[in-house]
């Protein structure tokens, strides 16, 4: 019995590190994905159509959403972006990231919803109703409307070739994640270099999770006015985005380290000066 009970310690000696590894390797591949993801559908992003002008705008209200009388308008052409970033969103993330609307606020009482999907329906648009607001947002070609409360929005439906890229990006990124990992952990590196690949995963460990359940699972429609949401949204997102870029730091650093003898000299000599 103790002969058998020292060749299970052992088999589970040498086994552990090697189911530790290849989790590490696991890990680091769908970071990887999850980054080219998020550039895939950033570019299947830049296919997006143009807003409707300020007087096109007028029309279609006029034509589809029966009574409505438009006290005010707004607008944003940006997609996913502010014309004029400030330091602070680049470094610290943004709250609120759409990609783009022509908003035309109702006087009041507002619009007649009920009439305006009918007349949206007969009008050849593809209507769907929110069940929790009652709003409708409608798509026809490659326009889409909201008709809610507070007036008409017009969004930036998401372009077919958001998912695609997406997927393609992310397929792309497993391949490359896995073959870094693997040859990262291949050969010796300095400590500082695992310890900056090791924290700069954790760091990007939200985001990652975000994108890949974002990715595979579908988005649930948006509520009026909110549009379509970004697959790299929580790389942008407030008080997530400082995290992720520590993470792209570190991951660089740890690159620098381990495929350049030169900086990981360099980096032992200081860490000894240091720290003795």
């Amino acid at each position: 019995m103790s002969i058998l009970a020292t060749d299970d310690q052992h088999v589970g000696h040498h086994l552990w590190p090697r189911v530790r590894r290849w989790i590490a390797v696991l890990v680091v591949a769908l970071t990887f994905a999850a980054l080219l993801a998020a550039g895939g559908a950033w570019l299947g992003w830049r296919s997006a159509p143009a807003l409707p002008g300020d007087r096109q705008a007028r029309e279609l209200v006029a034509a589809f959403v029966p009574g409505m009388s438009v006290d005010a308008a707004d607008r944003n052409d940006m997609i996913f972006g502010s014309a004029d970033p400030q330091v602070g969103e680049l470094i610290g993330g943004v709250d609120e990231y759409d990609p783009g609307w022509v908003s035309l606020y109702a006087a009041w009482p507002g619009p007649d919803i009920a009439a305006a999907r009918v007349a949206l329906d007969q009008g050849g648009w593809e209507t769907r109703e929110d069940p929790a607001t009652g709003a409708v947002t409608a798509r026809r070609d490659s326009l889409e409307l909201s008709v809610y409360s507070d007036g008409v929005i017009f969004h930036r439906p998401e372009p077919a070739l958001v998912p695609m890229l997406a997927l393609i990006g992310w397929g792309g990124g497993l391949l490359l994640g896995g073959w870094v990992a693997l040859r990262f952990s291949r050969r010796s590196q300095p400590s500082q270099a695992r310890f900056l690949a090791r924290t700069g995963t954790v760091l990007l460990l939200l985001c990652t999770i975000e994108v890949t359940v974002g990715l595979l699972l579908p988005w649930p429609a948006p509520t009026p006015p909110d549009g379509p949401s970004a697959l790299w949204e929580p790389y942008m997102s407030m008080l997530v985005r400082p995290f992720a870029l520590a993470g792209l730091l570190c991951w660089v650093l740890a690159g620098v380290l381990r495929w350049s003898p030169r900086a990981a000299r360099s980096t032992r000599e200081w860490t000894h000066f240091l720290f003795g």
